[in-house]
């Protein structure tokens, strides 16, 4: 994307709009009841059930260049849920 001139923003949306894409294709994978616990602390926590958009993630990073940094990494507690090993 950058090699397309395109800027952090416009790069920053697409990589929350994949990662939340792809928790939509792992919870495919999963009990309705993980499903549905995940998708409520989701909704808890960003009123969306695959998770924050990328306005709130600039909200909460302060730059879209910390936004494509946190886009590239996994969460922890989202990682142990689904018996997986963290990647940083």
């Amino acid at each position: 994307m950058r090699a397309d001139s395109r800027s952090d923003k416009g790069i920053a949306r697409v990589l929350v709009a994949m990662r939340n894409e792809a928790k939509d294709i792992t919870c495919a994978g999963m009990s309705p009841e993980a499903v549905k616990a995940l998708e409520a602390r989701n909704m808890a926590q960003y009123g969306n059930p695959l998770g924050p958009t990328a306005d709130q993630r600039f909200a909460k990073y302060g730059s879209w260049a910390a936004v494509i940094d946190a886009a590239t990494h996994s969460n922890a507690a989202i990682d142990r849920e689904l018996g997986l090993e963290p990647r940083h």
